[in-house]
């Protein structure tokens, strides 16, 4: 027998209280599971400790349970399931984790931060940032209600994410729906080629530009990258669901930049060439800003009233959004798309006219 423990030992080394062992099913009751475990005999899971109601189990099913008591009121090994199968799920999500594995889930729940997906039997967050660019909620002025009611159409459904930040002691288990697309798009990224035309709809509007799918991808056109002109505001230009053509400038870290005003002549190579340095010309301010005014003086050619070549006593006069006055051309320079406007002399006489009768 010392022969047999010597040679042996763990054969007969008791367990301790929190110590995981597999076993076999050998009954399943209504509130209760039986389970044979090597070398010690039946034990017993119950109440609390049961697996999930969608966690099928039948008799003959190697388990993982954990030992709570080495001998309850009945004598027996008291045990559980759902103990041992969070630890084991708990392993499971570090795997995926650290592989960096793509897995699929079911969103059970949103709200305003967010969704909520099962994994492994483990709740798990997936944060509004982390959606994908096709679920990505982009609502004209942050509307909350509206975010809420984008999200909702999502619970239900199935989507592929990776886990990107867990911690079992805090029971904290974030997921990323945007790492998982970033994967996947890989492929198609390295098959997309700067100068590429591409074509697709106005998924999202922004102060800096408009957001653009194609190909069951993203890209971003930059609001200097609309038109040849300045534009103030895309909304303006574009609108949700627009179809449009453009052209790929730039592929960073996963993220298209594509330009719109590529795939359009250069009207200042051409139309500029109508206005000369001392011209006066008309124009209608469009934008007033703390360095000047910016001036349409025709669909293509814009140019900058700046606040240096305004008269000290008109540093404050009421220039605004929509007047139309007489500028001169003090500089043009097409390369750069830059024309350097000051007041024309007789504008001038007459704001200082209207400043001294007020």
């Amino acid at each position: 027998m010392s022969e047999l423990i010597e040679k042996k030992p763990d054969f007969f080394k008791l367990p301790k209280a929190g110590d995981n062992i597999e076993g076999e099913v050998i009954e399943v009751g209504k509130k209760e599971i039986l389970v044979s475990l090597p070398g010690l005999g039946i034990g017993i899971v119950r109440g609390p400790e049961l697996p999930d109601r969608n966690q099928s189990i039948k008799a003959k099913d190697k388990v993982l349970v954990t030992v709570l008591e080495l001998e309850n009121e009945a004598g027996i090994l008291e045990l559980s399931l759902k103990q041992a199968s969070e630890e084991l799920a708990w392993r499971q999500i570090q795997d995926w984790k650290e592989s960096g594995e793509i897995v699929t889930v079911k969103i059970s729940q949103a709200n305003k931060g967010g969704l909520i997906a099962n994994i492994v039997g483990v709740p798990g967050f997936l944060p509004v940032s982390q959606l994908a660019p096709a679920n990505y909620p982009r609502v004209e002025g942050g509307d909350k209600s509206e975010i809420i009611r984008r999200l909702n159409i999502l619970v239900g459904k199935e989507l592929k994410v990776k886990v990107i930040d867990s911690s079992e002691e805090d029971n904290k288990l974030i997921l990323s729906e945007k790492a998982a697309s970033a994967e996947r798009d890989k492929e198609k990224l390295t098959k997309l080629k700067i100068g590429s035309r591409v074509e697709g709809i106005v998924s999202g509007l922004a102060d800096f530009g408009i957001f653009v799918k194609f190909d069951d991808l993203e890209g971003l056109v930059h609001v200097s990258e609309m038109a040849w002109h300045r534009v103030a505001n895309p909304r303006e230009l574009f609108q949700m669901g627009d179809k449009i053509t453009a052209e790929v400038i730039g592929i960073t870290n996963g993220r298209i930049s594509l330009s719109i005003k590529n795939l359009k002549p250069d009207p200042w190579l051409t139309k500029a060439q109508k206005y000369e340095v001392n011209q006066i010309v008309e124009g209608e301010i469009i934008k007033i800003s703390p360095f000047g005014a910016f001036v349409k003086l025709d669909e293509d050619i814009h140019g900058l009233l700046h606040s240096s070549e305004l008269d000290s006593t008109l540093i404050k006069s009421p220039l605004k959004v929509g007047d139309k006055k007489n500028f001169k051309i003090i500089s043009i320079e097409p390369k750069e798309h830059r024309l350097g406007l000051s007041l024309a002399k007789e504008v001038v006489k007459v704001e200082k006219s209207k400043k001294k009768k007020s």
